[in-house]
């Protein structure tokens, strides 16, 4: 769902720049390369911040279902 969104205004702001740039109006430009690293720092930010919490169930799950031999 926040990936949907943040593509969908990643969209529009490429959609709006189009617009105005064929359309011949002076505007300030939008600078999508930062707009998309902070997307990005959006997207990871709530993996990052649940990994340290949940870490020990993944680490118990993998010890489980290890195969020895």
């Amino acid at each position: 769902m926040l990936q949907y969104y943040l593509q969908r205004m990643l969209g529009s702001a490429e959609a709006m720049r189009l617009v105005a740039e064929k359309s011949g109006i002076p505007i300030t430009t939008v600078p999508l390369e930062s707009m998309k690293m902070a997307m990005t720092v959006i997207a990871t930010g709530p993996i990052v911040l649940l990994y340290p919490f949940v870490q020990r169930y993944f680490v118990k799950g993998m010890t489980i279902g290890a195969v020895k031999g």
